[in-house]
């Protein structure tokens, strides 16, 4: 889906753990491990100021 191989992944998810964007809880589906991601605060904060700065990109581009 993403196009990425799971190491690749994986690198992805540990850089924004240790950045304190997103939190890891792990959990047992059987015999297997299962970790699943979730925005902690600061993540959450951080994507609405990533989005507001695309959207100043976008209406600057605008023409009127």
């Amino acid at each position: 889906m993403l196009g990425l191989t799971d190491g690749n992944l994986g690198m992805h998810l540990k850089v924004l753990v240790e950045a304190g964007y997103i939190e890891p809880s792990h959990s047992w589906r059987g015999r297997r491990r299962t970790t699943f991601y979730a925005p902690t605060a600061e993540g959450r904060a951080a994507l609405e100021r990533h989005v507001a700065a695309l959207e100043a990109v976008i209406s600057a581009t605008k023409p009127d």
